[in-house]
């Protein structure tokens, strides 16, 4: 679940979020189509439409970047090659470990490529030596 308040976005994969809806807002909810994904609560003395549906809108490229963000801010343990890191953060579970591949794409782009499940820190290293890092040096950052 992606939840926007004012310019930023936030990610229930990466951090808890609970929001509390209003009988209204339980009924609005359940009355939407099932292609529809979006749903906006906005105070009764907003009357400009067309402001709130430009509030709706997402970036997708601003959607990647805070992804990328929240994730490698969220890690307990970085490690990096010349071109991939690797993201480690504990689940809020405590049952397990979310381990994140992003890949460099240039100076000034990178991307998620992969995201791996595991019990152990370790399980998750190991992972990540033998699918990207070959025998590139590892750097551990944190």
């Amino acid at each position: 679940m992606l939840v926007k308040v004012g310019g930023t976005v936030y990610d229930s994969r990466y951090q808890p979020l609970m929001i509390y809806l209003y009988d209204e807002d339980k009924q609005n909810i359940a009355d939407m189509a099932q292609d529809v994904h979006k749903y906006c609560s906005f105070p009764s003395h907003i009357d400009d439409v067309e402001a709130i549906k430009v509030f709706m809108e997402l970036d997708e490229t601003a959607l990647r970047d805070a992804d990328i963000t929240t994730t490698v801010r969220n890690a307990d343990a970085c490690w990096c090659t010349g071109k991939y890191f690797l993201c480690i953060k504990l689940h809020a579970s405590r049952k397990y470990y979310i381990a994140t591949v992003i890949e460099l794409l240039d100076s000034e782009n990178c991307e998620i490529v992969d995201k791996l499940q595991c019990k152990y820190k370790q399980d998750a290293l190991s992972w990540f030596r033998e699918s990207y890092v070959r025998d590139e040096p590892l750097q551990e950052l944190f």
